[in-house]
């Protein structure tokens, strides 16, 4: 679960940090080597998607019964 959670967390202080500083310092911040790591993983949502998929199948597995054998 925290493969889904740290990441946007990391994306919404970025973009707070980058609303704070306004339009001047968002060029330092998206190009800096801390943060570029950061909007590249916020681009691409395709891992969250089957992290989330994971999630949603162990969550329910304890809900539903067990197969017959």
């Amino acid at each position: 679960m925290i493969k889904v959670l740290a990441p946007n967390v990391a994306c919404q202080v970025l973009d707070w940090a980058i609303q704070a500083h306004g339009g001047g310092a968002c060029r330092r911040i998206f190009r800096s080597p801390t943060c570029t790591p950061i909007r590249a993983r916020c681009a691409s949502p395709t891992a969250d998607e089957v992290h989330r998929n994971a999630i949603a199948k162990l969550e329910l597995s304890k809900h539903l019964p067990a197969p017959r054998r």
